[in-house]
């Protein structure tokens, strides 16, 4: 029984002497405010590295900021053949305020630490200027919801600290937004400084507390004589910068005001791709409206209402956005353009666009308005033009009657009639060597590769369906065929062209553009029309030509089929 006590105590005691052992550590226990420091832990013992992480730091947090994850290691010492093994985690930690902290003990595979004491004091006079700090403003503090929060983070460099480390702004839920960063150099004290700048945009999107996070930066303390600026400088003290945390009051938006729209301002213009005096019947302008809010996104900005044109047809195209990033802030432009292609001649008006907006200012509800206008439609471009009269020189002007002698009379009788005479003769000479095409006279020829060209279109517009299109390549087309003409009108061209195919194609063409009720158009038997008339080699075709040789002279070329 004694021998059994006996091999049961040292047992025990063996058990005892093997029992994992854990020490923690500081390199330093006093340090000054804003100083960092390092925990390292050591068990005795070889135990798996992740059996120790973040998650057991959790009692440091009220008193200590821990800066990164527990970096690990694991050692193995031989001494006279006895085998030692450890496992090491280290952590860097910097205070969260003045005084007497405690770093609470720790528990590891069974094994506990003991706590350590720790002095944090206030940083001495006069090193303000040698000290790394951050800064944080925000303004405002109080706004309404998705208002524009604007966020400067300034941090303070002295000269003798580098290896920098600092991420950007992050606000979990919320929408931040760089717009700006800027550095400078300044000497405060005899110490040179490095001031670095970062602006963000901040618009919260519910109502209640939102806090914007404590900023921290870190460095390392440079040496001797070593500069900042030395790729190999280090292995100095760290040092770490840390802001307060600021508390943002988001209100909810006022009951009943739609759409949403808190700016600081809100413009809207509108702009054309011509001068309003120079749009005509039948040819498609450009109209862009652009919306400008200062302090706010360009996607909050809301749609306009689409506008009713009686006289006009409308095609618009998609909306643009663009943040600008401002001194300001955020400035949201919103671009709606739309092509209009009028109907007929006349005044058209354009009705009053209006945006309603919330004043972050004043904190009142606003309208921001773009007038309607008026602007009257000219005749088309391509409308005949009118002939000049032909005014005879007998009428141009009186002239007093003079007494003539006889025989001078009679000779210039004579000579008058020879010349006359000779000129008939001549005009006929001209007229039998040349073709009947006298229209061409004085009148340009047509750029061949041009007209092809336009005709080519033509057939596209045809394919893809869309009426306007059609109408404005079969313009251009004509405008390329007959150069020497001032303008050419399509349904003047089918009435005196004779055919009536042509006449009755052109005519639904504007029912498919400008009816009550559009739809879709089919140019197949446009496009066969037109091209007779290209072609055109018969008598009927050249006389239709020469009737219409006053308005749209006919280039050789044309005449003779070739395109």
């Amino acid at each position: 029984m004694f021998r059994f006590a006996t091999t049961l105590l040292l047992c025990c005691a063996t058990t005892l002497a093997m029992a994992a052992e854990l020490v923690a550590t500081v390199d330093r226990n006093r340090l000054a405010q804003n100083e960092t420091f390092e925990l390292t832990l050591r068990l005795d013992d070889r135990v798996d590295a992740e059996s120790f992480g973040t998650a057991q730091l959790t009692g440091l947090l009220r008193d200590f900021e821990v800066l990164g994850p527990p970096q690990s290691q694991q050692m193995y010492q031989a001494v006279n053949g006895a085998v030692t093994r450890q496992t090491a985690w280290t952590v860097t930690l910097l205070p969260k305020r003045t005084g007497r902290l405690t770093i609470p003990a720790f528990t590891i595979a069974g094994a506990s630490s003991a706590p350590i004491p720790i002095e944090v004091g206030v940083a001495p006079a006069g090193a303000l200027a040698q000290t790394l700090r951050v800064e944080v403003s925000a303004d405002p503090v109080a706004v309404v919801e998705q208002q524009q929060v604007m966020v400067t983070v300034r941090l303070i460099v002295p000269a003798d600290v580098g290896e920098l480390q600092g991420g950007r702004l992050e606000i979990p839920g919320e929408e931040v937004r760089p717009l700006a960063e800027d550095s400078h150099n300044r000497v405060v004290d005899g110490v040179a400084q490095r001031i670095a700048e970062w602006r963000y945009a901040i618009f919260p999107n519910t109502p209640g507390r939102i806090e914007i996070p404590a900023q921290v930066f870190t460095g390392t303390k440079l040496s001797g004589r070593r500069s900042r600026f030395d790729p190999f400088a280090g292995g100095g003290p760290r040092v770490v910068a840390r802001s307060e945390p600021i508390v943002i009051d988001v209100q909810p938006k006022p009951a009943g005001i739609e759409p949403w729209l808190p700016a600081a301002g809100v413009t809207i213009a509108a702009r054309w791709s011509k001068p309003v005096t120079g749009i005509r019947a039948g040819e498609p302008v450009t109209r862009t409206i652009e919306i400008t809010a200062i302090g706010q996104r360009a996607a909050a900005i809301p749609p306009l209402p689409a506008p009713v044109l009686e006289l006009a047809r409308r095609y618009p195209d998609q909306p643009a956005l663009e943040d600008r990033p401002e001194a300001s802030g955020i400035h949201g432009v919103r671009r709606e353009a739309e092509a209009i292609v009028p109907s007929r001649p006349g005044p058209m008006t354009l009705p009053e666009q209006r945006i309603a907006w919330w004043n972050t200012t004043t904190g009142q509800p606003e309208v921001a308005v773009l007038p309607a206008e008026t602007i009257v439609v000219g005749a088309s471009a391509v409308a005949e033009a009118p002939l000049a009269p032909v005014t005879p020189e007998s009428a141009a002007s009186p002239v007093a009657a003079e007494p003539v002698h006889a025989d001078a009379a009679r000779y210039w009788r004579w000579s008058t009639g020879a010349l006359g005479v000779c000129c008939i003769a001549l005009l006929v000479t001209l007229l039998r060597g040349r073709r009947p095409a006298a229209i061409e006279d004085g009148a340009p020829r047509a750029n061949a590769a041009a007209e092809s060209h336009a005709w080519a279109e033509v057939g596209q517009a045809v394919h893809r369906g869309d009426a306007a299109t059609i109408r404005a390549a079969v313009l251009h087309w004509a405008r390329c065929r007959w150069p020497g003409a001032a303008g050419y009108a399509l349904d003047a061209l089918a009435a005196r062209s004779g055919d009536e195919t042509l006449a009755r194609a052109l005519r639904e063409l504007d029912r498919a553009l400008y009816g009550a009720s559009p739809s879709g158009y089919d140019g197949t038997a446009l496009v066969t029309a037109l091209g007779r008339l290209r072609r055109a080699e018969s008598p009927r075709g050249r006389a239709a030509a020469n009737e219409l040789a006053a308005l749209y002279p006919a280039p050789e070329s044309n005449q003779r089929g070739g395109a």
